[in-house]
């Protein structure tokens, strides 16, 4: 009876804990959903009611906007996928330099509009074993997080080095299963002598 009741008891708290898991994930994708939904209904219903004019500008912010939408869909996609273990990873040894350099280049124009500084540094000479595709999106998700939580003015800096010892978003979220499935955990970095903490 003992055994059965420490079962149960964990099983429960197994449960409570899920429930609230999911209940953080639907309130996380209804939050990355409102604004893009938002932005494309306020401007089409100004167009609607001739406040404004449909012109390249607005089509192409609209265009950004189901694009980000887009991004979100897939996301999901692959948050599914690593959660039934069906994620196909494609592991290779990469230069972990060149995947912070890429993805810096892919959010330059993101982060020069939202006034945030972007950095890139570290050791040049890091190596590891992963997919290339994969390793960009978590890092690219990761990134697009602090510059959009980033004030005008601020700065944000990707860095790279090898540790001592071995979210509330959906991008978050992603990172975290991107990185689990590739066999590796995340840490917030340590605040030391010459390394930014974050």
């Amino acid at each position: 009876m003992g055994y059965l009741a420490v079962a149960f008891n964990e099983m429960s708290e197994r449960r409570e804990r899920l429930e609230k898991q999911r209940k953080f994930m639907v309130s996380d994708l209804a939050h990355e959903l409102r604004t893009p939904l938002a932005n494309i209904r306020s401007w089409l219903e100004a167009a609607e009611d001739g406040i404004t004019t449909p012109n390249p500008a607005l089509v192409s912010s609209l265009l950004e906007e189901a694009l980000l939408l887009q991004h979100i869909i897939d996301d999901l996609q692959d948050l599914a996928a690593a959660d039934a273990g069906k994620l196909t990873i494609h592991p290779a040894v990469v230069r972990l330099d060149s995947i912070l350099h890429h993805v810096a280049a892919a959010h330059r124009a993101a982060a020069d509009t939202a006034g945030v500084r972007l950095t890139v540094g570290g050791e040049d000479s890091i190596q590891l074993r992963a997919d290339p595709v994969l390793l960009r999106q978590v890092v690219g998700n990761l990134l697009s997080n602090a510059v959009r939580h980033t004030g005008r003015g601020g700065s944000v800096r990707l860095q790279s080095y090898v540790a001592g010892a071995g979210g509330s978003s959906l991008g978050l979220s992603i990172v975290l299963q991107l990185a689990h499935a590739h066999g590796y955990r995340l840490r917030p970095a340590a605040a030391t002598p010459g390394r930014p903490e974050g």
